[in-house]
C-alpha cells in the first residue's frame, strides 16, 4: 500500500522540481531614479534642483527656517514645503509659494530685497507643474 502512494508523489515532486527550475520572470524595476538610469534632463528633481533653492534663499535663520518660520511658512524640508507652501500638485498658479516668489508687487514677492533668478522661478514652476515630486537624480557625472 505504501508503493501506490509513493510512486504519485515522487511523480509530483519531479514534475514540481522541474517547473520551479525553469520559472522566470522580469526583474521588478525600483520606482525612481536610483542611479542605474540616466536622468530625464526635462524633469525638475526636488532634491537636486529645488531643495538648494530654498535651503539657500528662504530657509534661513529669521526667514522660514525651523525656528523662525514667518508666517508658519517652513521651508526646511520636503513634507514642509509642501504643507506650508501650500503647493499645489500640478497646479503652480494655484500654489501659494509660486504666488509669493511671482508676486507683482515688490513689497509682497519673496524672497524680501529681491526676486529669484527666472531660472530658479521657472524650474519651481516646473517642480509644481510635473508633481511637485520629492525626487532626485543621482546619475553618477563623469
Amino acid at each position: 500500500m505504501r508503493n501506490k502512494f509513493l510512486v504519485p508523489l515522487m511523480f509530483t515532486g519531479i514534475i514540481l522540481l522541474i517547473g520551479f527550475s525553469h520559472c522566470t520572470h522580469d526583474p521588478v524595476k525600483p520606482t525612481g531614479n536610483n542611479g542605474q538610469d540616466p536622468c530625464d534632463p526635462d524633469t525638475v528633481y526636488f532634491k537636486n534642483d529645488i531643495d538648494p533653492i530654498f535651503t539657500s534663499t528662504c530657509a534661513t535663520s529669521g526667514c522660514h527656517d525651523a525656528e523662525t518660520a514667518q508666517n508658519g511658512v517652513n521651508l526646511t524640508s520636503y513634507s514642509n514645503i509642501i504643507e506650508t507652501g501650500d503647493v499645489e500638485a500640478f497646479s503652480p498658479e494655484d500654489s501659494k509659494i509660486y504666488e509669493m516668489i511671482t508676486e507683482e508687487e515688490a513689497s509682497e514677492r519673496m524672497p524680501p530685497g529681491g526676486q529669484l533668478p527666472q531660472e530658479q522661478i521657472d524650474a519651481i514652476y516646473t517642480w509644481i507643474a510635473q508633481g511637485a515630486k520629492n525626487n532626485e537624480c543621482n546619475e553618477k557625472q563623469n
